[in-house]
Protein backbone atom coordinates (compact mmCIF):
# COMPACT_ATOMS: atom_id res chain seq x y z
CA UNK A 1 0.00 0.00 0.00
CA UNK A 2 1.30 3.49 -0.43
CA UNK A 3 -1.85 5.51 -0.16
CA UNK A 4 -5.39 4.96 0.63
CA UNK A 5 -8.10 8.00 0.89
CA UNK A 6 -10.65 7.77 3.55
CA UNK A 7 -13.89 9.98 3.98
CA UNK A 8 -13.38 12.21 7.38
CA UNK A 9 -15.60 15.34 7.71
CA UNK A 10 -16.10 17.52 4.41
CA UNK A 11 -12.60 16.06 3.38
CA UNK A 12 -10.69 13.11 3.76
CA UNK A 13 -8.09 11.74 5.21
CA UNK A 14 -4.49 9.91 3.55
CA UNK A 15 -2.89 6.74 4.99
CA UNK A 16 0.26 6.60 3.72
CA UNK A 17 3.12 4.68 3.65
CA UNK A 18 7.02 4.98 4.12
CA UNK A 19 7.03 4.74 0.31
CA UNK A 20 4.77 7.26 -0.40
CA UNK A 21 6.56 9.75 1.83
CA UNK A 22 9.74 9.16 0.43
CA UNK A 23 8.34 9.52 -3.65
CA UNK A 24 6.20 12.73 -2.89
CA UNK A 25 8.82 14.99 -0.86
CA UNK A 26 7.09 17.91 -1.95
CA UNK A 27 4.66 19.81 0.39
CA UNK A 28 1.50 17.99 1.10
CA UNK A 29 -1.91 19.17 1.68
CA UNK A 30 -5.23 17.66 3.45
CA UNK A 31 -4.56 15.19 6.36
CA UNK A 32 -2.25 12.22 5.94
CA UNK A 33 -2.09 9.34 8.89
CA UNK A 34 1.40 8.21 9.27
CA UNK A 35 1.74 4.81 10.75
CA UNK A 36 4.56 4.23 13.73
CA UNK A 37 6.63 2.09 11.26
CA UNK A 38 7.70 5.53 9.26
CA UNK A 39 9.37 6.79 12.61
CA UNK A 40 12.70 5.98 11.26
CA UNK A 41 11.57 8.96 8.45
CA UNK A 42 10.62 11.02 11.54
CA UNK A 43 12.78 14.21 10.81
CA UNK A 44 12.20 14.56 7.65
CA UNK A 45 8.20 14.35 8.70
CA UNK A 46 7.99 16.43 11.06
CA UNK A 47 9.39 19.62 8.88
CA UNK A 48 5.98 19.45 6.73
CA UNK A 49 3.39 18.99 9.81
CA UNK A 50 1.43 21.76 10.96
CA UNK A 51 0.00 19.69 13.63
CA UNK A 52 0.96 16.60 15.17
CA UNK A 53 -1.99 14.22 16.53
CA UNK A 54 -0.83 10.60 18.23
CA UNK A 55 -3.03 8.03 18.93
CA UNK A 56 -1.82 5.78 21.91
CA UNK A 57 -2.65 2.82 22.89
CA UNK A 58 -0.82 0.83 26.31
CA UNK A 59 1.90 -1.11 25.15
CA UNK A 60 0.09 -4.50 26.08
CA UNK A 61 -2.76 -3.31 23.78
CA UNK A 62 -0.30 -2.74 20.94
CA UNK A 63 1.40 -6.13 21.69
CA UNK A 64 -1.74 -8.11 20.72
CA UNK A 65 -2.67 -6.45 17.71
CA UNK A 66 0.64 -6.86 16.40
CA UNK A 67 0.55 -10.68 17.33
CA UNK A 68 -3.58 -11.32 17.14
CA UNK A 69 -4.79 -9.19 14.71
CA UNK A 70 -1.29 -9.56 12.06
CA UNK A 71 0.07 -12.46 12.96
CA UNK A 72 3.73 -11.23 14.33
CA UNK A 73 5.95 -13.61 16.44
CA UNK A 74 6.08 -12.16 19.70
CA UNK A 75 9.94 -12.14 19.50
CA UNK A 76 9.91 -9.88 16.56
CA UNK A 77 6.64 -7.87 18.40
CA UNK A 78 8.90 -6.90 20.98
CA UNK A 79 11.90 -5.99 18.84
CA UNK A 80 9.41 -3.59 17.57
CA UNK A 81 8.17 -2.20 19.99
CA UNK A 82 11.58 -1.93 22.32
CA UNK A 83 12.77 0.11 18.91
CA UNK A 84 9.89 2.77 18.41
CA UNK A 85 9.99 3.16 22.09
CA UNK A 86 13.03 5.61 22.22
CA UNK A 87 11.72 7.25 18.78
CA UNK A 88 8.35 8.04 20.60
CA UNK A 89 10.05 9.28 23.31
CA UNK A 90 12.09 11.77 21.15
CA UNK A 91 8.85 12.87 19.64
CA UNK A 92 6.55 13.35 22.39
CA UNK A 93 7.62 17.06 22.81
CA UNK A 94 6.66 18.23 19.75
CA UNK A 95 2.96 16.26 20.00
CA UNK A 96 0.14 18.85 20.04
CA UNK A 97 -2.25 15.90 20.57
CA UNK A 98 -2.76 12.66 21.89
CA UNK A 99 -5.68 10.26 21.46
CA UNK A 100 -6.14 7.71 24.03
CA UNK A 101 -6.96 4.59 21.97
CA UNK A 102 -8.18 2.09 24.87
CA UNK A 103 -12.14 2.17 24.04
CA UNK A 104 -13.76 0.88 20.54
CA UNK A 105 -14.15 2.19 17.52
CA UNK A 106 -17.07 4.63 18.34
CA UNK A 107 -15.06 6.19 21.17
CA UNK A 108 -12.11 6.93 19.09
CA UNK A 109 -14.19 8.43 16.26
CA UNK A 110 -15.48 10.53 19.02
CA UNK A 111 -12.13 11.81 20.02
CA UNK A 112 -10.77 11.91 16.64
CA UNK A 113 -13.78 14.15 15.88
CA UNK A 114 -12.91 16.44 19.06
CA UNK A 115 -9.66 16.80 17.83
CA UNK A 116 -10.44 18.06 14.14
CA UNK A 117 -13.34 20.34 15.37
CA UNK A 118 -10.55 22.11 17.36
CA UNK A 119 -8.01 22.45 15.00
CA UNK A 120 -10.20 23.74 12.31
CA UNK A 121 -10.90 26.47 14.82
Amino acid sequence: MSEREYPFGNGSVRLVSADWVQQNRGEPSGIAVIDAAMLPLWDEILEKLDYLVMVHSPKWQRANRLIQDRGMPQEQCEQRMDAQESLFERITPQIDYIIKNNGDLMEIRGKAVKVWLDIKG
